[in-house]
């Protein structure tokens, strides 16, 4: 409730503080203060609502936890490898920020709409947790919410740019039709890698997973872009995106039959 409201507000100041470009610096402060005072808020219930005591926790108990969180940590950070760095490698090839820019609007909107499966994902972890034998049930949900968005993006993508980027932005269409097919697999790696395989304490598979297929994208990135360019971009994203989403399911599928012969 906190976090709908305290974003709506950000959403609502934003159309009503920023005019044109020259604003464009009270975009990230609304987004900091919106931020900070759902900390507050979140804080206040915590201490004051339910009485809960902030302690410092102790040196050693810092170093246990980062030492059996790294292979989450690892997880999380390896995707920059191919991701950020195609960007970086294409801004490097091409002249000016034309392309990045083409690249950047597509991949927004796959985050924007992304960020919905996310939602589902955090909401089901606590439940998967406690009942991970309806996991198929999850995957089943998860996948039909995944397609229907990727084909409503390809479908409407020429619209999708238009309103949200205009014009200029048009031949970030085929980039973003492409892109749409990579949600099928970025949702197969949630559910089976995220929502599954850490559940099942299988965190050192999924870290070696995300982090060769990471490599191979960094590897793929001199190739495609420096051939294809933009293309070559959003090709070395997708392609990266499918080898994990692939790999992590075939894993976790395998864990699964093992889990249900024990």
């Amino acid at each position: 409730i906190i976090n709908i409201v305290i974003k709506a507000v950000f959403t609502i100041a934003v159309f009503v503080f920023i005019k044109d470009s020259d604003d464009y610096i009270l975009q990230p402060l609304l987004n900091s203060i919106s931020y900070l005072i759902c900390g507050i808020i979140a804080l206040y219930i915590i201490v004051v609502s339910w009485g809960i005591r902030i302690k410092r926790p102790s040196i050693k108990a810092v170093l246990v936890t980062i030492r059996n969180s790294s292979d989450i940590f690892i997880n999380n950070l390896a995707p920059n490898l191919y991701n950020s760095f195609s960007k970086i490698l294409l801004g490097i090839y091409s002249i000016g920020g034309f392309f990045n820019g083409i690249l950047e609007a597509a991949d927004k909107v796959i985050t924007i709409f992304y960020q919905l499966l996310l939602v589902v994902s955090r909401t089901f972890f606590p439940f998967l947790a406690r009942r991970i034998d309806k996991h198929n049930i999850y995957v089943k949900l998860n996948l039909s919410i995944t397609i229907i968005l990727a084909l409503a993006i390809c479908v409407f993508a020429p619209i999708i740019i238009r309103v949200l980027f205009s014009e200029e932005f048009c031949d970030a269409v085929l980039p973003l039709r492409i892109l749409s097919v990579s949600m099928v697999f970025m949702s197969l790696s949630n559910v089976y890698g995220i929502n599954y395989l850490i559940l099942v304490s299988e965190e050192k598979s999924l870290r070696n997973i995300t982090l060769i297929s990471s490599l191979i994208g960094c590897l793929m990135s001199f190739i495609l872009i420096k051939q294809y360019s933009y293309l070559g971009a959003v090709l070395v994203i997708v392609l990266v995106r499918a080898l994990l989403g692939t790999w992590i399911t075939i894993k976790a599928n395998l864990i699964k039959k093992q889990n249900q012969h024990l």
